[in-house]
C-alpha cells in the first residue's frame, strides 16, 4: 500500500503540475528600423543640344530690287515728258517717288527717284528712274534721255551689297576703293593708271556706307567716329578734320557738313574752310549750287532758291505735276 500511495500522490503531482499553463515565452527583440535611404541630390540637368541656326539671307521687302522697281516704274514714267511724277504714284502703301537735285554741265537736272534694295542684302539706295532738265527762271521741265549722274552715290542701283569701299568720283573719272586689310586707297582713272595712298589710321576696322567715302576734285572726304577726315589726293595727307556724321555734296568746290547735333557747316574744298550755316528744315541735305545761288525741293515738290552763303530762303515756286 505504500508505495502505491506514493505512486498515486506522485500522479497527482505530475498531473497538478501537467494543468498549470506554461509561463510565456520571452517576447522576441523587435527588429532595428532600416537605416533610411541616403538623401542623394537631384541630377542636374542635361542642357540643351546647341543646334546651329540656319544662315538666312538678309531681309528685304519682296519687288523693291532694281529689277523689279524699274520694270513697275518705267511704264509709267514714260509718258511723262515735261512733269514730275506725283509722290504716291505706286500707291499710298509704297515707298514714296522722291525729287532729287544735281549739275550737270550747264544743266539743273531733278531725277525722280525710289529707294531700292541692293540685291538681298538690308541696304538700299535712292536710285533715279527719270531725269529732266529744269529751267530754274520759270520751272520748265524737259525730259532727259539718260540719267544724269546716276552712277554718283549708287543713284545707278549698280551698288554691290556690300559695296561702300568702292566710289565713282563726282565727275566721274575716276575710281576709289578703300581696302582696310592693307590699310590703303587706291585711285584708278580711265586710262587704267593706278597709284595707292597710305589710309589714315582712323578708317582701320571700318566699313564705308553710301556716302561715307567721297572723291571730289583732288580731295577724298571719308567718315570716320563722328569726324569728316579730309584727304589730298596726291599725297594721302590729311588736311582737316571736322565734325560730321554726314556729308552732302553742293558742287565740286563745296561740301554740307552734318555733325551730330544737327549743327551744320559749309566746307571749302579750295580753302578748306568750314562756316556754320543754319539750315531751313526743308532744305536740310538735298540743295546743289548752280548759278551763284542754291537750289532745293521740298515735300510739296517746289523749287526754293536759297542764299549760297547763309541757306536763307530767297522765293520758291511749284513745279508741274504730272495727273
Amino acid at each position: 500500500m505504500h508505495t502505491r500511495g506514493v505512486r498515486v500522490a506522485l500522479g497527482l503531482v505530475l498531473a497538478v503540475v501537467g494543468c498549470r499553463r506554461a509561463p510565456p515565452a520571452p517576447p522576441e527583440p523587435p527588429e532595428p528600423p532600416e537605416p533610411p535611404e541616403p538623401v542623394r541630390a537631384p541630377a542636374p540637368a542635361l542642357a540643351a543640344p546647341t543646334v546651329p541656326l540656319p544662315m538666312l539671307p538678309p531681309k528685304t521687302e519682296a519687288g523693291n530690287d532694281l529689277p523689279h522697281v524699274r520694270a513697275r516704274l518705267t511704264p509709267l514714267l514714260a509718258p511723262m515728258r515735261d512733269c514730275v511724277p506725283r509722290a504716291d504714284l505706286l500707291g499710298e502703301d509704297a515707298d514714296p517717288i522722291t525729287l532729287a537735285l544735281d549739275v550737270q554741265g550747264d544743266k539743273l537736272v531733278v531725277c525722280a527717284q525710289m529707294l531700292t534694295a541692293r540685291g538681298g542684302s538690308v541696304f538700299s539706295d535712292p536710285v533715279s528712274y527719270a531725269c529732266w532738265d529744269l529751267d530754274p527762271q520759270n520751272q520748265a521741265l524737259a525730259r532727259r534721255a539718260d540719267l544724269g549722274r546716276a552712277y554718283f552715290a549708287c543713284q545707278d542701283g549698280g551698288c554691290e551689297p556690300d559695296g561702300g569701299n568702292r566710289v565713282t568720283s563726282y565727275d566721274g573719272a575716276s575710281k576709289l576703293v578703300f581696302d582696310d586689310a592693307k590699310h590703303e586707297l587706291a585711285i584708278t582713272t580711265a586710262t587704267a593708271a593706278r597709284r595707292t595712298l597710305r589710309s589714315p589710321p582712323e578708317l582701320a576696322g571700318t566699313q564705308p556706307l553710301r556716302g561715307e567715302l567721297l572723291y571730289i576734285g583732288r580731295t577724298i572726304v571719308a567718315l570716320a567716329t563722328n569726324t569728316a577726315l579730309v584727304l589730298d589726293d596726291r599725297t594721302g595727307a590729311v588736311v582737316a578734320r571736322r565734325p560730321a556724321v554726314a556729308v552732302h555734296v553742293l558742287d565740286e568746290g563745296h561740301l554740307l557738313l552734318l555733325d551730330a547735333d544737327d549743327k551744320a557747316a559749309l566746307y571749302d574744298l579750295a580753302a578748306h574752310v568750314a562756316t556754320p550755316v543754319t539750315l531751313p528744315a526743308a532744305y536740310a541735305t538735298g540743295a546743289v549750287r548752280f548759278h551763284a545761288a542754291l537750289y532745293a525741293i521740298d515735300d510739296a515738290r517746289r523749287l526754293a532758291v536759297l542764299e549760297p552763303a547763309t541757306f536763307a530762303l530767297r522765293s520758291r515756286a511749284p513745279l508741274r505735276v504730272c495727273p
